[in-house]
């Protein structure tokens, strides 16, 4: 028995489908990110910039003045808060890798269209949310000392927003996966 024919026998397994589901997503995703996305930079550049404006808003609403944007502006992926070195926002920190997964996920795990038309798009929101609140974080550690940095970024935040996509999955899970009766 080949392997394509014993998975058509199990396809409604619903595991064995999240697998294959995901699996061709993941190669989609992977194919198009390689091909297209990496060399157009279009879409990293817009979450880069609405990353940064979102932190600016958040700092300034909490009373911070911001390092001065130098004229050319466009290129800079720099926000910090004034008299400190800032911090620079990278294509992989931009959060398009992390939304791609969370959706490639609920696409995969069974259930109702009908709310994953708005649940996936909520999920990619509070993500981006997160990360914009992420990056404000660091700028404000930043100004406090700079060693502090590096732990925060690569432990701290990336267990916080992990742990949000793994509660907006189970959310999914719990709330909204159920089988039709």
């Amino acid at each position: 028995m080949t392997i394509a024919k014993k998975i058509i026998d199990n396809w409604n397994q619903p595991f064995l489908r999240f697998i294959v589901v995901a699996l061709i997503l993941f190669i989609l995703w992977f194919t198009t990110l390689e091909f297209w996305i990496s060399s157009n930079t279009d879409i990293n550049r817009f979450l880069i910039e609405n990353l940064i404006d979102l932190s600016s808003f958040t700092l300034e609403s909490l009373g911070f003045d911001l390092i001065p944007e130098p004229p050319a502006n466009e290129l800079i992926r720099t926000i910090g808060i004034d008299g400190t070195t800032g911090v620079w926002v990278g294509d992989p920190c931009n959060g398009l890798e992390i939304m791609a997964i969370f959706s490639i996920f609920m696409l995969a795990i069974p259930g109702p269209i009908k709310h994953k038309i708005w649940f996936i798009p909520s999920g990619l929101l509070a993500i981006h949310l997160l990360n914009s609140i992420r990056v404000s974080a660091l700028a404000y550690i930043v100004s406090i000392d700079y060693s502090y940095l590096d732990f925060n970024h690569d432990y701290v935040f990336k267990v916080i927003v992990f742990s949000l996509i793994f509660l907006l999955w189970m959310l999914w899970v719990k709330k909204f996966n159920r089988k039709k009766a």
